[in-house]
């Protein structure tokens, strides 16, 4: 009995892979400049930087130590920086798309200009920070500790 419910339960997915396959390739979306998600789409086409890889002396990873890295300008799309120490880092600049940034403390860091569009940052610790003419376009700051931080427009 159970050999037959396995049975019918692989010829229903067989035929409805075969079914989604005869249907061919879902459509297409077109996301023109116009869209509120066109800056996602755009960053997301860009190449991240692979955990591990080496930016200017800072090694890009979860929980890295790179306390006052200049960073200023670097395009680190799609960055793991989790629990990362980034204390007064120089990141002016900098191109941050799609970056996670969930419990990274960067206390003092200079983000003046810097791109985070898309980017997660849960629970950082951004105080004293610089984030002066930055864009944080579709990101998320939960819980995000501001205290002192500069966030003129």
């Amino acid at each position: 009995m159970i050999v037959g419910r396995i049975a019918a339960l692989f010829a229903g997915l067989v035929l409805s892979a075969a079914t989604a396959a005869a249907a061919g390739p879902p459509p297409s979306i077109t996301v023109g400049p116009n869209n509120m998600f066109y800056a996602v789409v755009v960053a997301g086409r860009e190449p991240s930087r692979a955990i591990g890889t080496r930016v200017r002396g800072c090694v890009i990873a979860p929980g890295t130590r790179c306390p006052r890295a200049r960073l200023g300008g670097a395009r680190l799309f799609g960055v793991q920086l989790q629990y990362a120490r980034l204390g007064g880092a120089g990141l002016r600049g900098a191109r941050l798309s799609l970056a996670d940034l969930a419990y990274a403390r960067a206390v003092g860091a200079d983000l003046r200009r810097a791109r985070l569009t898309g980017a997660g940052a849960a629970y950082v610790d951004l105080r004293d920070a610089r984030l002066d003419h930055a864009l944080l376009w579709l990101g998320g700051f939960a819980r995000a500790d501001l205290t002192h931080a500069s966030l003129w427009r």
